[in-house]
């Protein structure tokens, strides 16, 4: 008898748990249909926010046209120099040198825009440049423009023929030869040398009866001069 009860009350027990377990699993069911779809749409509208945004970053940057710099030259030995340039959209133009922003300019109504009075490093220095809207949007960099500035004279040496030596009819034309740096254009008293690749040079000079001065030239990518002189005697 007393075992019966028992287990009568222990049924009723897990009854009423199954009850308890069931509704707590109902709310918890009805909150998460309830408030999960609230943070559901509250993610889905933040991630849309951010995708509009982000459209938004990307049309400005779109409509800003990075600026082109004129590619003029590659190389000098002045201490300073203009840069000009065009860009297609925009109001200023932001100047970069070797990574660090130096000057703004204006763009004209034809779309030009000048740096004038930019200060060179010695060695090689990067340009880039960057367009920026009146809402202080920028552009992309243009592409990078490379400039050396050098004052060292190239290095140059007459070879042959040899100072003050008197040549005859079979040296006649003489093959003035020597050597120079690489990338240096050569003349031989005003023509034009040839110049191999590891700047050694020849030309051909026709020798006229008597003393001849032979003049050679050596000039590098930034303009700076080296220049050397010999005399040789011709007889037939």
């Amino acid at each position: 008898m007393t075992r019966s009860r028992r287990s009568k009350k222990v049924i009723q027990q897990t009854e009423k748990n199954l009850i308890f377990i069931g509704v707590g699993v109902f709310v918890l069911l009805v909150a998460v249909v309830f408030f999960g779809a609230k943070l559901l749409v509250g993610f889905s509208l933040l991630v849309e926010k951010k995708d509009a945004d982000a459209n938004t970053s990307i049309a400005n940057e779109e409509l800003l046209t990075p600026p082109i710099l004129d590619d003029t030259f590659s190389a000098t030995n002045e201490a300073s120099l203009s840069l000009s340039g065009f860009s297609e959209s925009g109001k200023t133009v932001s100047l970069y040198r070797n990574g660090s922003k130096i000057k703004t300019a204006d763009i004209h109504s034809d779309r030009s825009f000048i740096f004038k009075n930019i200060s060179l490093e010695k060695g090689s220095n990067s340009f880039k440049a960057r367009t920026m809207a009146s809402n202080e949007k920028e552009s992309k960099f243009s592409e990078d423009l490379s400039i050396t500035y050098s004052t060292t004279s190239p290095s140059l040496s007459i070879d042959f023929p040899t100072e003050n030596e008197t040549y005859h009819k079979d040296n006649n034309p003489l093959k003035v030869r020597g050597k120079t740096d690489q990338s240096v254009d050569v003349t031989v008293n005003s023509f034009r040398a040839i110049v191999s690749s590891d700047g050694s040079y020849s030309y051909n000079l026709s020798l006229q009866s008597g003393d001849n001065t032979i003049t050679v030239e050596a000039v590098d990518e930034a303009g700076n001069k080296t220049q050397k002189q010999i005399k040789v005697s011709y007889s037939e």
